[in-house]
């Protein structure tokens, strides 16, 4: 007789639907709506394949590598470009690495440095009103337009802005809306 509750197996598969749960919830909001039918399970499914390898990075280069391809196959299952599919991709690592200190709090210490931050239109005007080197016209501010070039001259700046702990500078642009409103 099988038994309603398998708490043993749950705990076992339970890592997976955190995951899961999680790559759901970043990629629906950041940019699901935007992309084609079916770019959900996708993304969810590339998640959780390319989670598995975040153990294995040692430095900003082998995070960039990790970051470059996880980039390229959301941009390839879910025909986005480079812009569209970098959100949900740092959005989901900061969820899970930064917030969730997963997939062990050993890997989200050694990992949270090398973090990129999520670029998003919103982030892009904040910094465009504030720092005149992203003013000019080449510098997108719609995620469609953003390739990879722009997106390594956004990372620089965050990176080299506070060295510590770059994804900190994801919430400048709630910052500077909560400064504005009051």
């Amino acid at each position: 007789m099988s038994r309603l509750f398998d708490f043993e197996k749950w705990k076992k598969d339970e890592p997976q639907y955190i995951y899961s749960t999680l790559a759901f919830m970043c990629f629906n909001p950041s940019i699901g709506r935007a992309l084609n039918k079916g770019s959900v399970k996708k993304f969810t499914e590339l998640a959780l394949k390319r989670i598995k390898n975040i153990g294995k990075i040692k430095s900003q280069n082998g995070f960039d590598k990790f970051h470059d391809n996880f980039v390229k196959a959301v941009r390839d299952e879910c025909k986005a470009s480079y812009g569209q599919a970098q959100k949900p991709v740092n959005v989901f690592l900061k969820v899970l690495v930064d917030w969730a200190n997963r997939p062990s709090h050993k890997v989200a210490k050694k990992v949270r440095p090398f973090l990129h931050v999520p670029l998003d239109s919103r982030l892009i005007t904040c910094i465009k009103k504030k720092i005149p080197c992203f003013r000019n016209k080449s510098c997108q501010s719609k995620l469609k337009e953003i390739d990879k070039k722009q997106y390594k001259k956004w990372q620089q700046y965050f990176h080299r802005l506070y060295p510590q702990k770059p994804i900190l500078c994801d919430i400048l642009w709630w910052y500077d809306k909560e400064r504005e409103n009051s």
